[in-house]
């Protein structure tokens, strides 16, 4: 909530026991939403974050019982609801509080000063009160770097950082400065420094003399027989970090001495100093709680001598030298001291605490994801007309007509028509209703809540002047209803009308003349009528789409192989885009035993469309479970005869090929493509048409198939071919063979005789549960790789 913080909604359910009023046990079962707005601010005593709640409230969003609905009278529900509405916040708005204790307690190590290794600490204070937007919360913080023995390293001006505009959404960011980093390595100068005696580096050249003296002949003046050269590089000045778009730098400023090693217990002879600048370009990467920053070498600024001992030399004549010491010698040793530092990714860890909650979902099975535009469609559908109008919302005379036309529901005839309701209105001006415009439908979703719907429409009043002539009259009426989304008694989602009212907008006097007396009847008549008269037409087109909405849910045969229900897992999820349920689908067998194949053990995670459409998500282990329905059934198993495989069998060998599925397929999701294993038993006998059969050998294969995915309106088809098969003999009546040989003739045999039978048996397709009458026929189908194993038998 931009400038106070963030509204928390939980979405929860509850069982109240006690003694009925008729005697016996009684149960109540609560489904609510406790809504709360956790306002952001900052601790005076210790200077942190903190959250504290305000205006908790708990909305019941359905209340059952044990008992029959008629042992229940109205005063007994009555009381039983404003019962719990005076009892539930009481109860459950503690629970908020809670939560933010035990969110505020994460805060308190913000501010601890971390370790640097063992050099120094750094500590992040908080500077001014949280900020919140409507899709993050801002917290800016000034570091603190300080020496182990208690010396603030001061930061230079940052300047105004700002956040990139493109990061992925959902995500959090945390903005480090150059200069933060600059002083945090500032801590690690010394560990900069370092030593080199080893003679054989990497893919370098000996490290003697000899090597030296190619770019330096005077070494070798000096020096006739090779020693081993050691080099010190110290750094004398802070180092520091640069940053650009796509690139990042370490600027390194110090000496580079090189010396020439004598006998044990000499010390070394130096050869010269070279002053130098180079710059190494940084990788970053996050391990954990902790910033890791990876160097390699950018270029070599500068060399400049500051002394030699053995003459005047050309530097330049040591770049490349010194440039393929740098990064084989230099940088990894550089490298092992850099993922000890930087302690600043643990900020991140608290944001998943503060993130509001979003109800209670967790995607068991298929994801019906609905966007507020299709909601908003089938809303303006339902006043516009169809069969299912004719049931729910009275008389419909033709489509074009609907439900606002001359017949229908507003119409003159309707409800609302000439002799309705609207006779109110002829009584006191002459006038009655002819036409009501279609209404601009407009939806918000409500996160936590349900759904704010606003009906702009224009109502005509036709009639006769009291001076004579035709009299017609146009009001503009905008019908704003605050609607909560719920479970119904059957377990379907639901929208329930809490609040609705009219704002009677410009009246205009069209044709005629109306005295003024008279047209202020009018305009207060319609002040207090229009509320009484078009909040009804609300609930009758949430009726009509309660159900679309209950018709997500439902039992819909899968053929001969049985047939899939599906239920509502837990509560709508209601984001500012969406309503997401997360639809459980049940797949029993023919006898109705409930097919029990392994689930996914975390939710699957699917990226909401950026272009505003619904989504339908059929998880893996419904394939996994459909294609086990077919392989227990028996309908993967087949004996292809010679006539059945249309001579692809050797010419003159009677032979049958006995296919025989014992083990569930599995099916894969993976690099945008769908695969099922199939493992097989294949049995070779000599085939007698009227006689015995012989078993000639056994093989024992795999075949695996690409599987085509094509939505129709409602179901999702499976189309196999083969990709390839592989066997190995099992057991031979007469001597062993290798069996590969045979499977190019039995991939042949497969494609022609196995894969068009079992095409003919996945014809059911897996059903998709109804979004509010979505034709699924031309949609985008995308396939996401899954995280998780299949648990098949």
């Amino acid at each position: 909530m931009p400038g106070v913080g963030v509204f928390q909604c939980v979405s929860t359910g509850m069982t109240i026991t006690g003694k009925s009023f008729m005697g016996g046990n009684m149960e109540i079962i609560v489904v609510l939403n406790i809504t709360a707005t956790n306002r952001l601010l900052q601790d005076e005593e210790t200077g942190l974050p903190m959250f504290k709640s305000e205006g908790c409230e708990v909305i019941l969003v359905s209340v059952k019982t044990n008992l029959p609905s008629n042992m229940l009278p109205k005063v007994v529900n009555k009381f039983l609801d404003s019962t719990l509405h005076k009892v539930l916040p009481d109860l459950m708005c503690p629970a908020i509080d809670a939560v933010l204790v035990y969110v505020n307690k994460k805060w308190a190590s913000l501010n601890a000063p971390m370790p640097v290794g063992q050099v120094g600490t750094v500590q992040y204070v908080l500077t001014s009160v949280p900020t919140t937007t409507a899709s993050y919360i801002q917290v800016d913080f000034s570091p603190v770097v300080q020496k182990q023995k208690g010396n603030t390293i001061q930061l230079e001006d940052a300047g105004g950082a700002a956040f990139p505009e493109d990061y992925a959404e959902g995500s959090s960011q945390l903005l480090l400065s150059a200069a933060f980093l600059t002083a945090e390595l500032a801590l690690l100068q010394k560990s900069f420094d370092v030593k080199v005696k080893d003679t054989m580096i990497g893919e370098l050249p000996p490290q003697t003399t000899v090597t030296l003296a190619g770019f330096i002949p005077k070494v070798a003046e000096a020096y006739p027989k090779s020693k081993p050269l050691v080099t010190k590089i110290r750094i004398n000045k802070s180092p520091k970090v640069t940053m650009k778009t796509g690139k990042s730098l370490l600027h390194l400023h110090g000496t580079l001495e090189m010396f020439a090693a004598r006998r044990r217990g000499k010390p070394p002879v130096s050869l010269f100093v070279l002053e130098t600048r180079f710059n190494l370009k940084i990788q970053y990467s996050v391990h954990e709680d902790r910033l890791q920053m990876t160097t390699s070498l950018d270029r070599l600024l500068s060399m400049s001598r500051r002394s030699s001992s053995i003459g005047p030399f050309k530097e330049k004549k040591l770049t490349g030298f010194i440039t393929d010491f740098l990064q084989e010698a230099y940088i990894p040793v550089i490298n092992g001291v850099m993922p000890t530092m930087l302690g600043v990714w643990s900020l991140l860890l608290l944001w998943a605490l503060v993130t509001p909650c979003q109800g209670l979902l967790e995607t068991v099975g298929t994801l019906a994801r609905i966007d507020k535009d299709e909601l908003g469609k089938a809303i303006q559908n339902s006043l516009v007309g169809g069969p299912i109008l004719q049931n729910v919302l009275g008389t419909v005379t033709s489509v074009n007509q609907g439900l606002l036309g001359s017949g229908g529901l507003l119409g003159g005839g309707g409800l609302l028509g000439y002799g309705g309701v609207f006779g109110v209105v002829e009584e006191l001006s002459g006038l009655k209703v002819e036409e009501v415009t279609l209404p601009k439908v407009s939806v918000k979703l409500l996160p936590g809540f349900g759904v704010q719907l606003n009906l702009h429409t224009k109502v005509g009043l036709h009639g006769s002047s009291p001076l004579g002539g035709l009299l017609q009259l146009a009001a503009e009426v905008n019908v704003s209803s605050r609607v909560a989304l719920g479970v119904s008694a059957r377990g379907t989602p639901i929208l329930i009308l809490k609040r609705c009212s009219t704002l009677l907008g410009h009246i205009s006097l069209l044709t005629g003349l109306l005295p003024a007396p008279l047209f202020g009847v009018v305009e207060q008549t319609l002040f207090k009528v229009l509320p009484e008269l078009l909040c009804p037409v609300v609930d009758s087109v949430l009726g009509v789409v309660n159900e679309l909405l209950g018709a997500v849910l439902g039992l819909v045969p899968l053929g001969a192989l049985g047939s899939v229900e599906f239920t509502l897992a837990t509560l709508p999820l209601i984001s500012n885009q969406y309503i997401e349920l997360d639809v459980n689908p049940i797949v029993k067998s023919v006898a109705g035993d409930i097919v029990d194949f392994p689930k996914p053990r975390n939710p699957i995670k699917v990226p909401p469309k950026e272009d505003h459409t619904s989504q339908v998500t059929v998880p893996l282990f419904l394939f996994n479970t459909m294609f086990g329905l077919l392989q227990t059934s028996g309908a993967l198993d087949l004996d292809i005869t010679p006539e059945l495989a249309l001579r692809k069998l050797p010419p003159g060998q009677q032979l049958l090929l006995s296919l025989r599925v014992k083990k569930a397929p599995t099916v894969t999701l993976q690099n945008h493509k769908a695969t099922v294993s199939i493992p097989t038993t294949i049995h070779v006998l000599s085939y007698l048409p009227k006689g015995a059969h012989e078993a000639l050998f056994q093989l024992n294969g795999v075949m695996t198939l690409n599987a085509q995915l094509a939505p129709s309106a409602t179901k999702l088809h499976i189309s196999l071919s083969l990709e390839r098969l592989s066997v190995k003999l099992a057991s031979s009546s007469a001597h062993t063979f290798d069996a590969s040989r045979l499977e190019e003739w039995l991939s042949n045999v497969v494609r022609l005789a196995y894969v068009p039978k079992v095409n003919v048996n996945l014809d059911v397709g897996i059903p998709l549960p109804k979004i509010l009458n979505v034709n699924f026929a031309s949609a985008a189908l995308a396939i996401i790789e899954v995280s998780f194993p299949w648990w098949g038998e």
